[in-house]
C-alpha cells in the first residue's frame, strides 16, 4: 500500500510540474520592420488578415518623402494595433558619432514622432550599432527598450550557428534586445521557421525578426510578400503550442515617457576658416578605418558594388580615403562629409554661398556634389557640379556652390564616382567667404577654378543643379549634367581672376606647415 501511495504521489507531482514546464517553454515571436519603407504597408495587410500585429521602426524625417511611409500610413499602422518605434533622425551608426550627436539623433527623432501624435517607447539601432554609453543615452531619451539586429541563432550562409536560440522574455539588457540576423532575400521560409522551432525546442523565449523591404527582388534586404504571408500564417497557427505573436512594447511593457530633446550643436569654424570637422581626414576616433566626419553614401547601389579603404598614400599628413566601384555597379557611391544634426555637418542658412575645395585622385570621371539639411533633419540635394576628368596625381579642385535655399540649416559636400573605378580624396575645405579669414583682412573672393597636379589652371563652365529630390542613398537623375567632361574640372564663372586660387593654395599650405610643425 505504501508503494502504491508513492506511485500515485509521484504521478500527481509530475502532473503538477507539467503545466509549469509548458509555461517555461512559451515562445513569443515579434515581426519588426526598419527604415520607414513604403512597401512595408504590405506587411500591415498580412498582419490584419492573420489577426496579429508588428512593430515598425521609423525615421521621423523620412515620413512623407518619396519611397517612404506617409504620416497617414504611419498613423493608420498604429491605429490598427501595430507599434511604431523610433530609428533615429539620420540613420547613422551611433557608435561612429560623438555622444552629443547620438543624443540629438535619438532624442530629437523620438520628440518629433511624439509631436506627430504617435506613441513611441522602443527604438531600433541603425546598423545594430550600440555600446553601453549609447544604451544609456537611449534610456535618457525616454525609451523603455532598444533592439539590436543580431545576437541570436540564424540560418543561412552568414548565420550565427553558435548564438542562443532566443532572447529571454525578460531581456537581460532591455536596451540591447538580441535578434536573428536581418532577413534577406536569400533566406528561405524553412530557415525562418527553424528560428521559431529551435526556440520552441530549447526552452522557449523571444524571437524578434528584423525585416526591411517587403517586395519581390527590389533589394537584397527584402522578403517576398508571399514568404512573409506564409511565415505569419504559420506562426499565428502555433498558438496551441504556446507560441504567440506580440509587439515589442507588449513584451517589454512600461510607460510612455515625455519627450526629451538633444543639446543644440556648437557652431564650428577652424582658425583657417574651414567649416568641415576633420577636413584633413587625419582623425579616426573609433578606429573603423573611415575618418571621422566622412561617410560613404551608396547612391542606391548595393554594398557589393563598392568598397572603401584607406588610400595608399595621402596628399598631406598620413590619411586619405578611397572608394572603389566595381564594373556593373547600379548607382554612384560618393564620399561625403557626414550628414548629421551638427556633430559633423556645418551649420548654414538660406542665402549662404559656400566654396568647396578638395584634392582628389581618380581612375575615371568623378563629380562634386552638395546637399543641404532642413529643419526636420532631412537632407536634400543642392547641386552636382561639373564632371571632373581622371587624375593620376593629387589634383586640387574647387567649386562655388549655388546659394543655399532659405530653409537650409546645414550643408554636406563631397565627391561622387560617376561610373566605375577608384576615387580618393584628401584635404576637404568648405569656406564661407563672408566669414573666412584672409591675409589682407578681407574675405576670399567667391570665384572658382582648378589646379592640376602641376599647378596648371583649367577653365570650365557653370555648375548645374542635380535632381532636387535626390535623397542620401539615391543616384542623380542625370549624371552628365553639370558641365564639360573633357579638358575641364570643377568650375564656375571667374569674377576675380586668380586671387581666390592663390588664397586657397596659401590656406592649404599653411595647414600643411602647421601639421609638419606639430609633428616635430
Amino acid at each position: 500500500m505504501r508503494a502504491l501511495r508513492s506511485i500515485v504521489l509521484s504521478l500527481i507531482l509530475v502532473g503538477l510540474a507539467a503545466p509549469r514546464a509548458r509555461a517555461q517553454a512559451t515562445t513569443v515571436v515579434s515581426f519588426t520592420f526598419d527604415d520607414t519603407f513604403s512597401d512595408q504597408m504590405q506587411a500591415a495587410s498580412i498582419f490584419a488578415s492573420a489577426g496579429v500585429h508588428g512593430t515598425f521602426y521609423v525615421n521621423s524625417p523620412r515620413i512623407g518623402q518619396a519611397g517612404y511611409l506617409t504620416l497617414a500610413q504611419v498613423t493608420a499602422l498604429e491605429a490598427a494595433g501595430n507599434e511604431v518605434g523610433g530609428h533615429t533622425v539620420n540613420h547613422l551608426a551611433l557608435t561612429t558619432v560623438p555622444a552629443d550627436e547620438q543624443q540629438r539623433q535619438v532624442c530629437d527623432d523620438r520628440a518629433a514622432l511624439l509631436g506627430m501624435g504617435l506613441h513611441v517607447t522602443s527604438l531600433a539601432y541603425p546598423h545594430g550599432a550600440a555600446e553601453l554609453a549609447t544604451q544609456t543615452i537611449v534610456s535618457g531619451c525616454g525609451y523603455g527598450s532598444a533592439r539590436d539586429s543580431a545576437g541570436l541563432r540564424s540560418h543561412g550562409p552568414e548565420g550565427c550557428a553558435s548564438c542562443p536560440f532566443a532572447e529571454t522574455l525578460a531581456p537581460r539588457q532591455p536596451m540591447a534586445i538580441r535578434t536573428p540576423r536581418s532577413v534577406e532575400s536569400t533566406n528561405t521560409l524553412a530557415e525562418l521557421q527553424q528560428n521559431v522551432t529551435d526556440a520552441e525546442a530549447n526552452g522557449g523565449g523571444w524571437v524578434p525578426f528584423v525585416f526591411h523591404h517587403v517586395c519581390d527582388g527590389c533589394n537584397p534586404a527584402a522578403i517576398s510578400p508571399l514568404v512573409l504571408e506564409q511565415l505569419v500564417d504559420w506562426v499565428a497557427a502555433r498558438q496551441s503550442l504556446g507560441t504567440t505573436v506580440k509587439t515589442v512594447q507588449q513584451v517589454i511593457g512600461g510607460p510612455m515617457n515625455p519627450a526629451v530633446y538633444g543639446q543644440a550643436p556648437t557652431p564650428f569654424i577652424a582658425p583657417d576658416g574651414n567649416l568641415l570637422h576633420n577636413g584633413d581626414l587625419e582623425s579616426d576616433a573609433d578606429g573603423d578605418g573611415m575618418p571621422d566626419c566622412l561617410e560613404v553614401l551608396s547612391g542606391g547601389s548595393s554594398g557589393s558594388d563598392y568598397a572603401t579603404a584607406p588610400a595608399p598614400a595621402a596628399h598631406s599628413g598620413t590619411s586619405a580615403t578611397q572608394v572603389g566601384v566595381n564594373a556593373g555597379a547600379t548607382a554612384s557611391p560618393r564620399l561625403m562629409s557626414t550628414q548629421d544634426l551638427g556633430g559633423c555637418a556645418p551649420s548654414a542658412k538660406g542665402g549662404d554661398v559656400l566654396t568647396f575645395s578638395v584634392y582628389y585622385l581618380s581612375t575615371d570621371l568623378v563629380a562634386p556634389v552638395a546637399y543641404y539639411r532642413v529643419a526636420s533633419g532631412w537632407w536634400k540635394t543642392l547641386a552636382m557640379g561639373p564632371v571632373l576628368p581622371a587624375a593620376a596625381s593629387w589634383t586640387l579642385a574647387h567649386w562655388t556652390l549655388p546659394a543655399l535655399p532659405m530653409d537650409a540649416t546645414g550643408v554636406s559636400v563631397g565627391v561622387m564616382v560617376v561610373s566605375t573605378g577608384t576615387l580618393a580624396v584628401d584635404d576637404l575645405v568648405l569656406i564661407d567667404p563672408a566669414r573666412a579669414p584672409s591675409d589682407d583682412g578681407g574675405v576670399p573672393p567667391t570665384d572658382a577654378g582648378i589646379s592640376s597636379g602641376d599647378g596648371a589652371l583649367t577653365d570650365g563652365g557653370a555648375a548645374a543643379d542635380a535632381s532636387a529630390a535626390l535623397p542620401r542613398d539615391a543616384a542623380p537623375a542625370d549624371l552628365s549634367a553639370g558641365g564639360e567632361t573633357s579638358g575641364c574640372a570643377i568650375a564656375a564663372p571667374r569674377t576675380r581672376g586668380l586671387a581666390w586660387l592663390f588664397a586657397l593654395v596659401a590656406l592649404v599650405g599653411a595647414r600643411r606647415r602647421r601639421r609638419a610643425s606639430a609633428a616635430r
